[in-house]
């Protein structure tokens, strides 16, 4: 039937008007085409079935006019092309409580095909589009729902659901053209290959208020970002839930290939994926996390929440979004950074849980943290809160806290070319290792620690509750920061230094505990030294506790070279120096007590320091500063490079600089002079 001018068909309601093209062979029921008569045609209460055509449309075909469907249903139509159920030339169709069911394109749109850049479809007011099929593959083949070529799409209401697709795009395929899914839903639909719900190609697509729930695909199985050019932004109230990845290679709800993706709302939740990123897959493309939520998700390999994975993948995660209460069965519960980059800028990556890496995994990649909160996340081997295996991990900003793991409660540096870095104004804090390393644990990388807090850390079944230093080729520099309250029970409450190298300059070790009081008794309470070489610049370790051995420094091997610093306020014993060569002293320590054995040029024993309490004197962490009388004032040696305290005060202030981590400022003020006056006794 061929509609050439403006028209109305009203029927009297889709079960009693049928317009059936089965007895015509090899044709569709409707080709509109208005050439010079522009208008609109409104076809209401009618079935629409059976059409058959090999050419595009086998229901409808529209090239030009402005076609809505008002409570029809269109249905059983076969095309090998583009359109099974409806085509769109250049025109317009509008779809309002209409459905579209069971239609079969050879290659496009099972459902609708839209087609130019001027065709345009909206589906809205409790529409529906269902059980279409697309049996083509490869090529640009797919959209068993809908495929939008050049033009637009909006989806405003009513469902895309249980379609399916032989390759990609099982509700939605997005070429070139651009989609808007502001209201409904797109669910249960199939792709065989990419994009369970949908696939976007170079197009557009902005999710602000639907919901895509419950698809599958071997990738993508809510949402797949192909090329480059591809955009596909989630805001607003909206949701990818509940699908599934198949493949290995993964994406349960969004994968994004090499295109990009802006999360500033909704929510990506629930979804899960038999290989990487059970929320969200990176493949080469890039994606940013600025307000909405990705929780929820589950991967069997690696990446519960999100995985980044090629040299070129980027993810931000800043503002207020969230990543929380995802689950990867093998390693990154919240984040995993294969080779690809991450900045954590802000927001919180919470309560996820993996193998290692409980919060987030770097392989051999590189990940900033400028801002994010890593907090109570748990690994059931290493890393509660950052893992780094052989990749750059730096912590600029924000907080890892309150994380568990067996080792390396709230970081975990595994092999020898992976490097950490803590600077700024940061926290490790409140984290827990039911063995060893509660704060930071250091196998055989790097670690530099730079004007943060190492804090309230605990090691609850073995060694360093703040940082543990294990193997030969680890090495840890730690300069201007507060190694305070983290606890161990076993030795080396503040740090465990096992093997390796450890250097500490300008650095306050104070109210760190060892605690276990059964043979054998716990020792170290600020510092316990096996083996390696231990370098001791400008510090102050005081007031720690244990319940044997040196509270303050133990040693049982290796090197321990002092300078410059203060080792006081401990019970019974400040060190225990240890056979051999014991301590080594480079001069100019002050022992409040004569545990340490240090006899070196300008070493002070048996000397209260007179320090204050633990307490923020300026800078960015906390020290106790050398109060009027101490001995340590002016009583230090300038090193060569070291030119400030752990505060940033610059070195010497007085005659030669002192000793400890806190330089002494003089008071500032105007001189005064006091004038003694006779006593005049009058009579």
């Amino acid at each position: 039937l061929d509609i050439t001018a403006p028209l109305t068909i009203t029927g009297q309601g889709p079960n009693q008007t049928i317009i059936d093209a089965s007895g015509v062979i090899s044709d569709r029921v409707f080709h509109i085409n208005m050439s010079a008569n522009a208008g609109t045609v409104v076809i209401s209460g009618v079935t629409i079935i059976n059409g058959n055509f090999a050419g595009s449309g086998g229901g409808i075909y529209n090239y030009d006019a402005d076609l809505t469907l008002v409570n029809t249903v269109i249905s059983n139509n076969i095309t090998s092309s583009y359109g099974g159920g409806v085509a769109i030339s250049e025109g317009s169709l509008t779809l309002d409580e209409t459905q579209i069911l069971s239609n079969t394109a050879g290659q496009r749109g099972g459902g609708v095909y839209v087609y130019q850049s001027a065709a345009a479809f909206t589906q809205t007011n409790g529409s529906l589009i269902a059980y279409n099929h697309v049996t083509g593959s490869g090529g640009f083949n797919g959209g068993g729902g809908v495929y939008v070529s050049n033009g637009s799409a909006m989806l405003n209401g009513g469902q895309i659901f249980s379609n399916t697709a032989n390759d990609n795009g099982g509700g939605v395929y997005a070429l070139f053209g651009s989609a808007v899914l502001a209201g409904g839903q797109i669910f249960s639909n199939t792709a065989n290959n990419n994009g369970g719900g949908v696939y976007v190609y170079e197009g557009n697509t902005m999710l602000s208020g639907s919901e895509i729930r419950g698809n599958k695909a071997n990738s993508g199985g809510g949402v797949y970002v192909d090329e480059s050019a591809a955009v596909f932004t989630q805001t607003g109230d909206s949701e990818i839930a509940y699908n599934s990845g198949q493949a290995a290679t993964g994406g349960g709800g969004l994968y994004i290939d090499e295109g990009s993706a802006t999360l500033s709302g909704g929510q990506i939740h629930h979804n899960n994926t038999a290989g990487n990123g059970g929320g969200v897959h990176i493949h080469d493309g890039n994606a940013t996390l600025n307000g909405g939520q990705i929780r929820s998700n589950t991967a069997s390999n690696d990446g519960g929440g999100v995985y980044i994975f090629g040299s070129a993948a980027a993810f931000t995660q800043t503002g207020t979004g969230l990543i929380a209460h995802n689950i990867s069965t093998a390693n990154g519960g919240g984040v995993y950074v294969d080779n690809g980059r991450a900045t954590l800028a802000g927001g919180q990556i919470l309560d996820n849980n993996a193998i290692d890496g409980g919060g987030v995994y770097v392989d051999a990649g590189s990940t900033m943290l400028s801002g994010s909160e890593i907090l109570n996340n748990t690994a059931s081997s290493e890393g509660g809160g950052v893992y780094v295996y052989q990749g750059q991990a730096t912590l600029s900003g924000g907080q890892i806290f309150s994380n568990t793991a067996r080792f390396g409660g709230g970081v975990h540096v595994e092999s020898v070319s992976a490097v950490f870095t803590q600077t700024g104004i940061t926290t490790i804090a409140h984290n827990t290792a039911s063995d060893d390393g509660g704060g930071v644990f250091v196998a055989s990388g790097s670690a530099s620690l730079s004007e943060g807090s190492i804090r309230n850390n605990n090691a609850s079944g073995g060694l360093g509750g703040g940082v543990y230093v294990q193997n030969s080729a680890a090495k840890m520099n730690v300069n201007k920061e507060q190694i305070i309250n983290n606890t161990a029970y076993d030795a080396g409450g503040g740090i465990y230094h096992n093997h390796g190298t450890l250097t500490l300059v300008n650095t306050t070790v104070s109210g760190n505990r060892a605690t276990r009081k059964t043979i054998p008794l716990s020792q170290g309470g600020g510092l316990y030294v096996v083996d390696g070489t231990v370098v001791l610049t400008y510090n102050t370790i005081v007031s720690n506790t244990a319940a044997s051995g040196g509270r303050g420094i133990h040693r049982t091997g290796g090197s321990v070279l002092l300078q410059d610093t203060i080792v006081a306020y401990h019970s019974v014993a400040n060190c225990y120096p240890g056979s051999g060569p014991g301590l080594t002293s480079n001069g100019y320590n002050l022992d409040s007590g004569a545990t340490c054995v240090l006899n070196f040029t300008g070493d002070i024993t048996n000397a209260d320091p007179l320090l204050g309490p633990l307490a923020d004197n300026g800078g960015n962490t906390l020290t106790h500063a050398l109060l009027e009388g101490s001995p340590a004032i002016d009583q230090g040696v300038c090193v060569a490079g070291v030119d400030a305290d752990q505060r940033g005060v610059s070195r010497p202030k007085g005659t030669t600089c002192d000793i400890g981590a806190f330089e002494v400022e003089p008071a500032i003020g105007p001189a005064t002079e006091a004038v003694y006056l006779p006593i005049i006794i009058r009579n």
